[in-house]
């Protein structure tokens, strides 16, 4: 089977959940000086990323996927796990001067 070459992100998802409604803490008349705060009980970090999310399904479906980009300071355990899904990351950069890519998303109730 040929090797697939895939770039894209590697990142870290952090999922919050607020328990109440986003629209009911806002108000209309107030949206010209804008400024709210969410307590969010709820707090997960997944691993994600377009490009490691592509090299695991195409790792699932049997292929041997070539995964291209760059991770953090923090992303030393991210590759870890990606080499224990039969991922190579021999061509993931590894910098010193940052943190790996990640995507905070905030959901409420509705």
């Amino acid at each position: 089977m040929s090797r697939i070459l895939i770039t894209g992100s590697i990142a870290y998802d952090v999922l919050l959940g607020y328990e109440g409604s986003f629209a009911d803490a806002l108000q209309v008349q107030s949206f010209d000086q804008l400024s709210v705060s969410f307590f969010s009980p709820h707090f997960r970090r997944h691993h994600g990323g377009t490009g490691t999310n592509i090299a695991w399904n195409l790792r699932l479906l049997g292929g041997s996927p070539l995964l291209v980009g760059t991770v953090g300071t923090d992303g030393g355990s991210y590759c870890a796990l990606l080499e224990e899904r039969g991922i190579a990351t021999t061509h993931i950069e590894q910098r010193s001067d940052s943190v790996t890519a990640t995507a905070i998303i905030g959901t409420d109730n509705a």
